[in-house]
């Protein structure tokens, strides 16, 4: 933006948003504007004026949709020290106030805002950007470079999501006496209740079943990624890394657990052996730590195999597949090996 036209001035408008409908949750919609106008003052120096604001609509939620807004408006300078190069620094007011994810005790409604951008050449681009959200400071960082064989990849970013888990729900499948030798449920007998006068011969359980449920839930997540690929004439080798944390923003009081850490990494590698036929492989591995009951998980996944294009718009693949999951829950243990065979058509 700065510097592409210098001593011009030069704007920009911007609305994006999204409706979701879905089964479990109901209607999601969501709305945001910004606009950022520059007027050059002096040499390389430009004024500029922001502002941004969203509206977030979500159905079935626990708190008031409102608390997950956004809205600020500011003025500040920016110098240009490059072609496609700036820095900004903006001192903005939030209009909305506080919310309940931002409880910290000194909550200011003027804050200060930064903006870096760092393109030497068209291969290689460096961004950085501090702002505010509902949940009090916000950071977002991107970096790009792209070479004959290699591109590198590397960011940190903020977002606002949902996700669907599996929840165990445990109901009451009601009373049952039972001989004191024979205690489980298919010998016992059930009652309408525990008696008022208990037989001394006998004993007394509640049992329960497992109800499973897909509920949904709204995430903010908070995470660092870097990527590097190389590609060869034949070959395609990618290292892939992850790093970063999940709050589950209507689950902060509950035992499941509101925040899970998650590392991740990964390796691929292509390599063409012949026009239509490719060979792959991958390892990866994943770790999520939860506060909670949910527990902590490890999981590690192995593959190899062939893929082939059997027509234009046909491809096989044969993979043998590892799979060894552990977690402390017990419920999500599973180790085992898989042949697969897949075959893929485009329409």
């Amino acid at each position: 933006m700065f510097g592409r036209q210098a001593n011009k001035v030069r704007g920009s408008f911007i609305v994006n948003g999204n409706s979701i409908k879905r089964d479990i949750r109901g209607r999601q919609d969501y709305l945001a504007a910004s606009f950022n106008v520059q007027v050059p003052i002096w040499s390389s120096f430009d004024m500029v004026v922001n502002g941004e604001k969203s509206r977030n609509s979500i159905a079935n939620n626990n708190f008031d949709s409102s608390s997950l807004d956004n809205e600020y408006y500011g003025a500040g300078l920016a110098w240009r020290f490059g072609k496609r190069s700036f820095a900004a620094v903006t001192i903005n007011k939030d209009s909305k106030g506080q919310s309940q994810f931002n409880d910290s005790g000194d909550f200011d409604d003027t804050f200060v805002g930064y903006r870096v951008v760092f393109e030497p050449s068209k291969r290689t681009l460096l961004s950085y950007q501090n702002s505010r959200r509902f949940y009090g400071e916000s950071h977002n960082f991107s970096y790009r470079k792209t070479g004959n064989n290699w591109d590198i990849n590397v960011g940190y970013s903020e977002d606002l999501g949902s996700t669907s888990r599996l929840v165990n729900e445990a109901v009451s499948a009601g009373v049952y006496s039972c001989n004191p030798a024979l205690t489980f449920r298919e010998a016992c007998i059930p009652l309408s209740g525990f008696p008022e006068i208990p037989n001394p011969s006998r004993v007394y359980f509640e049992f329960f079943d497992n109800n499973y449920l897909i509920q949904e839930v709204l995430t903010l997540s908070k995470a660092v990624n870097a990527q590097i690929t190389y590609k060869g004439k034949k070959s395609t080798l990618t290292l892939s890394y992850s790093k970063g944390t999940q709050e589950f923003l209507e689950l902060q009081n509950e035992a499941f657990g509101s925040e899970q850490d998650s590392e991740q990494w990964s390796v691929s590698f292509n390599h063409r052996m012949s026009r239509r036929t490719s060979f792959v492989t991958s390892v990866n591995e994943t770790n999520v730590t939860s506060n909670g009951t949910s527990g902590n998980r490890e999981g590690f996944q192995a593959s190899i195999g062939l893929e082939r294009r059997l027509t234009r718009k046909a491809t096989g693949k044969l993979n043998i597949r590892r799979f060894d999951n552990d977690g402390n829950s017990g419920t999500q243990n599973r180790k085992d090996t898989r042949l697969e065979l897949q075959y893929t058509y485009q329409f």
